[in-house]
């Protein structure tokens, strides 16, 4: 059973660090807010991953009996401590998303808060190393685990309501979209930790890969099915074809980066651009990323900025 978890926990794993290289990648494309942090997120996410996954590990092939040596005191204080390095970037990068949505930077109240949870936290873990080195006993720490979950649960759900009714006020039906759906996801989690506190530890294991897998899972589909429709929308511009042949002359762009620019301009999104070249999604991103490049923008509605002004 130990090592299928492990096999469990390293699939989801790959798929977690999938999933944050392609919302960094998307955040290079479109620029929205909320997805720089959203990839952060994630990586903390899934450092609670690894930091299982070697446990787990270290447990079954170094510590079967979890003796109290000095090798297994180092291991068991360095999980908690990366564990809860992992907890609370995952809380304060999740209110960093929530703020990405309405375009904020990280009120000062909120700042104050988590500088006072670190002190806290920080004091807290302190205390529960003393007492487990001196007479191995681990209640403190578990006791300051659960309230950093539980915090952590709060901190979602506090945040997920706030976005809701923010999504209510929000007149654009596809900003709204985005939103609920990323809301509902995230108010799922809190509930099914929630659970994992109050379930038997085999079924808590389950519950916690499922919710796991989800996390890691919906930024593909999320992105896919309710973000790239919505950035793709509404950017096309006319533009004269001596315009467009002065701007690739001028930033040296290729043949196949203007055939792309071309496509661009007129509003295709991305998969539109693959099935009129023939080419792969990868392939269509990278030149879209050169293309930025060249042109010095960062998204597709500075890009129709850029070409109206040359078209004056």
């Amino acid at each position: 059973m130990p090592h299928f978890l492990i096999f469990i926990e390293s699939i989801i794993l790959v798929m977690g660090i999938l999933a944050a290289y392609h919302i960094s990648w998307q955040f290079k494309l479109c620029k929205l807010p909320y997805l720089k942090p959203y990839a952060l997120n994630i990586l903390f996410i899934n450092l609670l991953i690894a930091v299982q996954l070697v446990s787990r590990y270290l447990l079954e092939n170094y510590f079967p009996n979890a003796s109290a040596t000095g090798s297994f005191n180092l291991y068991f204080v360095t999980r908690h401590a990366l564990g809860y390095i992992a907890s609370f970037g995952i809380a304060f990068t999740f209110v960093q998303i929530i703020l990405g949505f309405k375009e904020k930077k990280m009120f000062p109240l909120i700042k104050t808060f988590f500088y006072v949870a670190s002190i806290l936290l920080t004091f807290s873990f302190g205390v529960g190393v003393t007492l487990f080195l001196q007479n191995k006993n681990a209640r403190w720490l578990i006791t300051t685990k659960n309230f950093v979950n539980m915090g952590l649960i709060l901190v979602f759900v506090i945040s997920v309501i706030f976005l809701l009714f923010e999504g209510i006020k929000t007149k654009n039906k596809e900003t709204r979209k985005i939103i609920n759906a990323f809301a509902f996801l995230y108010l799922s989690v809190s509930f099914g930790m929630l659970f994992c506190l109050l379930l038997d530890f085999s079924f808590e294991i389950v519950l916690t890969l499922a919710l796991l897998l989800c996390m890691n899972l919906f930024p593909l589909i999320w992105f896919k099915y309710f973000i790239s429709g919505s950035v793709n929308k509404g950017f096309s511009v006319s533009c004269h074809p001596s315009v467009l042949k002065r701007v690739v002359e001028e930033f040296n762009i290729s043949n196949r980066e203007k055939e792309i620019l071309e496509l661009l301009i007129k509003g295709n999104s991305n998969k539109q651009i693959e099935r009129e070249l023939f080419i792969s999604s990868h392939t269509v991103k990278n030149h879209i990323y050169s293309l930025y490049q060249k042109l010095g923008i960062k998204s597709r509605g500075q890009l129709m900025q850029f070409m109206s002004k040359r078209s004056l």
